[in-house]
């Protein structure tokens, strides 16, 4: 769809603008009327944007940008401007003018207004396919739950640690064992994660990882074969160790979890009620029990996942909504930050502008739920997080500022900040980093992790766009007044030649008299 309309009742000006487009490959469709053009435009969806002369014979061109926006509010609309009056402009941005270009149009002018407007057009339109997703993706949710999960409770659906738990209580309630525990591997595949016990405290569990080379559970995700062992101090199989500080009876059964015949965690059983040793038939129970496990737990993950993805595009709309409400830079600068600052839950948020040169960095603003003193002038981004993201163009982050080498807290934080944590992600156009998006010390002192950067990383490409139309609003504006401080000067100027021609006139009757 590359079709746009030209409304303009001078030929000579019309036949001007159509050759521009026309080589440029547009297909182009012109009208002499103002009610003609909102004719066209009413019979026809197919316009890329309109083009519509302010002086037209008959119906004004700002009445037919009203109809216009009245039939097709979306559409991309430039006004060609004779009367560059501030007032007359203003006029036609507040009714829904995308730009303007002065008369006689000038090829470069108009082809940038153009890409402009598209531009602007099209992260709108992206806004709303977004929408389309995610009410997509609620309606996925809900049928995922209904077919895999059966009977169980919405709640427990969202609170996977509550499902796991019960799961693994009604495990040590069949085998008569005081503990079991189910481990999950992590990204790297590595490592063993405590996920649920039925046994540990909470915050003991966070902090438990073993490595696949080691221990029943690691021998048993390496291999992905359950294990049934009396005395684990002395079995071959695992390497033995000493359990002693941790369970009361040296006997074990172990199972690996699978999801698409791939291991992805273990559940262990220990310390029988009885304090006999597990048999045979307590291992099957268990292995009867892994299989609902690995379905229950891949069946949460996919939800949660869908939950997350959610989430993501609940901020990501919030975000992008909020930045195309408005054309003015530092309404765009205060929405963008304080909306990624509420949405990933940090104290602070921060937007840093690069210099044209690229060397120095500039807090536009920082959004902080405390006053917070920012940073004056421009600086160089010295060798810490704020260089990485700049110099690699990549995301970066510290959760332990104070003791990382790679933080530089003299140019990281905005002075007067708590150094807590950080997370930074690069603004780019076109490939080339024009900015940084930082947020500072996550809520309750949890640390910003993947999910954080994933939040970051998807609002960057909205925020960049903003930026880039917020410049472009600036230098509109600029021009506005440019042209308007020019006018003042020339009818300045004609008023010292009418009062010195008075003056000679003045003059040449008195030499004449």
């Amino acid at each position: 769809m590359n079709r746009i309309l030209i409304i303009e009742s001078e030929h000579v000006n019309r036949k001007a603008v159509q050759d521009i487009l026309t080589k440029k490959g547009f297909d182009v469709v012109t009208s002499p009327s103002g009610r003609k053009g909102i004719r066209t435009v009413r019979e026809s969806e197919g316009f890329m944007a309109v083009c519509i002369a302010d002086n037209l014979a008959g119906l004004s061109g700002l009445d037919t940008l009203i109809a216009i926006r009245k039939y097709r509010p979306h559409i991309p609309v430039i006004m060609l401007m004779e009367d560059t009056n501030k007032e007359n402009i203003l006029h036609a941005t507040r009714r829904g003018a995308s730009d303007f270009v002065h008369k006689p149009v000038k090829a470069t002018e108009l082809l940038l207004a153009l890409r402009n407007a598209i531009e602007r057009i099209q992260l709108s339109s992206k806004v709303d396919r977004q929408l389309e997703r995610l009410k997509l993706l609620e309606k996925s949710a809900g049928e995922l739950t209904s077919i895999d999960m059966g009977d169980l409770a919405p709640e427990d659906v969202i609170r996977e640690n509550e499902f796991l738990k019960k799961t693994l209580d009604l495990i040590a309630e069949v085998l008569e064992a005081k503990k079991v525990s189910l481990m999950l591997l992590d990204r790297s595949r590595d490592e063993l994660v405590m996920a649920q016990s039925n046994w540990m405290p909470a915050e003991t569990m966070a902090s438990i990882r073993q490595p696949i080379s080691k221990g029943v559970a690691g021998w048993v995700a390496s291999r992905g074969r359950p294990i049934l062992t009396e005395d684990a101090t002395s079995d071959k199989r695992t390497g033995g160790g000493d359990f002693s500080g941790q369970y009361d009876s040296p006997s074990f059964i172990c199972t690996p979890l699978f999801f698409k015949k791939k291991v992805i965690g273990t559940i262990s059983a220990n310390d029988k009620k009885d304090g006999k040793p597990f048999n045979e038939g307590e291992l099957t129970i268990l292995n009867t029990f892994a299989h609902q496990a690995s379905m229950a737990i891949a069946n949460l993950s996919m939800n949660r996942k869908i939950q997350r993805e959610h989430l993501k595009l609940t901020f990501v709309n919030d975000v992008a909504n909020s930045l195309i409400s408005s054309q003015d830079p530092e309404e765009i600068h205060r929405s963008l930050t304080e909306r990624t600052r509420l949405g990933l839950k940090a104290a602070a948020c921060g937007l840093l502008t690069l210099d044209p040169q690229g060397e120095e960095l500039r807090f536009e603003v920082v959004s902080s739920d405390t006053p917070v003193k920012e940073r004056e002038g421009a600086f160089e981004p010295g060798k810490g997080i704020l260089g990485k993201v700049l110099e690699q163009g990549v995301p970066a982050g510290s959760n332990e500022p104070k003791k990382d080498k790679d933080v530089d807290l003299k140019t990281d934080f905005p002075p007067g900040l708590k150094q807590i944590s950080i997370a930074a992600c690069p603004l780019k156009m076109r490939g080339k980093v024009i900015g940084i998006l930082a947020v500072y010390n996550k809520d309750e002192g949890l640390p910003f992790d993947n999910w954080d950067i994933e939040l970051l990383m998807a609002v960057v490409p909205q925020a960049a766009m903003a930026m880039k139309n917020a410049w472009l609003h600036k230098n509109l504006i600029d021009s506005i007044d440019e042209v308007v401080a020019t006018n003042r000067q020339l009818e300045e100027a004609n008023r010292d030649i009418r009062t010195k021609i008075k003056e000679l006139n003045r003059l040449k009757k008195k030499v004449s008299s």
